[in-house]
């Protein structure tokens, strides 16, 4: 189906380029004009698709919904509904089709931190082990077998890179020669309603596959969000059916707080994007949020992110990590008991509110405006889209914004200009 809507759009474009006067649509994004990243726009996601029907055919089921959001667009919409072993086998077998390997214990003392590994997600989220068996069972190997450090991460990693092709978007699609790490989110509530919103902006030095994913796998809390670094692990932002919401961003300045660590630590330890996803099936509130940030090690291997956490009640926290690793957490509670809005953009908190003043015109301008009050999710829309990133380094890619009451999501796409929002309900 997917493939048929992608043919008719290309013949479209086609006709239209033929058509004396006629105009094209002004949304279209301009890169495509370049033959090689328009068919990269158009065909960076068929592998997946191909390997994905040889394992819904192994497995018997489909779990994964893959399907365009609108037309031409570059980000795609994905529904999972299924077990988490059978998230795991539909992955393990993809992976095993394309050829990436996942790796198995060598040696006593990487099976011993393996053991220990498997004894923190018993505690803390116990579905993460059917993902790893059905992981293995893909493979042909006992579960006790997988190397957990690298299912972690460059198991995964490693997926969305050659299948989706994202290196390639890097390289074709990119801003600028410089690198800007970006992204800002604001949690408010409206003062008429009552309502808890969070308005998010992504920002990226290049075009990458993004995916807005709904999850149901009937063991833990449903979740719709974003993702663009794994097509069901790492929610970069999301909420729950429990009205929670968490999303990250980098935490870049100062410098000495984004120190990432290109190596498994050597004790137990939950990647940053990946806790995302713990959370929000596991964690009901922002207290249980912060309770699980602060009883496990987090591992950071590409950058530092910071994590902003809200739910429906209108509780919100930034929960950072300082240069030890060790978690602080900043709470939107004021000394009068209010809940007070929370800006995090991409400088550390735990330099104190002078210095982000100071150091970010994307706090100061949030901040301001949402002195001034406000009042519905239009207004959070003004507000969140007044501090888009347009650097040489940098570009927002997508504005979402989310009622954590009526559990819907707003998105709109740097590909369309922003022209319009789509709508999403949790349910």
């Amino acid at each position: 189906m997917a493939s048929s809507i992608r043919a008719t759009f290309i013949l479209l474009l086609t006709l239209t380029a033929l058509l004396p006067g006629c105009k094209k649509n002004p949304s279209y994004y301009n890169p495509r004009t370049n033959p090689e990243t328009a068919a990269l726009f158009q065909n960076y996601d068929d592998k997946f698709l191909e390997l994905l029907a040889v394992a819904e055919e192994e497995l018997g089921k489909q779990v994964f919904r893959y399907d365009e959001i609108d037309g031409y667009l570059l980000p795609k919409s994905i529904r999972i509904e299924g077990t988490h072993y059978e998230i795991g086998y539909t992955l393990g077998t993809i992976s095993r089709e394309a050829l990436l390997p996942v790796h198995r214990i060598v040696g006593e003392d990487k099976a011993r931190l393996n053991r220990e590994i498997r004894k923190m997600y018993a505690r803390i989220y116990p579905q993460y082990l059917d993902f790893v068996k059905g992981v293995a069972d893909a493979f042909g190997y006992e579960e006790s077998e997988l190397d957990l450090r690298q299912v972690e991460y460059l198991f995964l990693s490693r997926l969305i890179r050659q299948i989706f092709q994202y290196d390639k978007f890097r390289n074709l699609t990119a801003f600028s020669n410089e690198n800007h790490n970006q992204c800002s989110l604001v949690a408010a509530g409206d003062r008429k309603t009552g309502e808890m919103l969070v308005g998010r902006n992504f920002d990226g030095a290049s075009y990458r596959p993004h995916f807005v994913v709904f999850t149901d796998t009937g063991s833990a809390y449903k979740t719709l969000g974003s993702a663009c670094y794994s097509i069901y692990h790492w929610i970069s932002d999301g909420m729950n059916d429990q009205g929670l919401c968490a999303g990250v961003s980098t935490n870049g300045h100062p410098e000495k707080y984004n120190r990432r660590e290109s190596y498994y630590p050597q004790e137990p330890a939950i990647q940053v994007i990946h806790l995302v996803r713990v959370a929000l099936e596991t964690c009901a509130t922002v207290e249980e949020a912060v309770a699980l940030c602060t009883s496990v090690r987090v591992w950071f291997p590409r950058e530092v992110n910071h994590i902003l956490f809200a739910d429906k009640t209108g509780a919100a926290a930034v929960v950072e990590f300082d240069e030890a690793r060790q978690a602080v957490v900043f709470r939107n509670t004021s000394p009068s008991g209010k809940n007070r809005p929370m800006v995090m953009t991409n400088t550390a908190w735990q330099e104190g509110e002078a210095y982000l003043k100071a150091h970010c015109w994307r706090y100061e301008k949030a901040c301001a405006d949402l002195r001034r009050g406000l009042s519905g999710e239009d207004k959070m829309k003004t507000i969140i889209e007044s501090i888009r990133i347009h650097y040489p380094g940098a570009r927002t890619l997508w504005t979402s914004v989310y009622n954590l009451n009526t559990l819907t999501m707003d998105i709109a796409f740097r590909e369309e200009k922003f022209a319009s929002y789509y709508h999403y309900t949790l349910q």
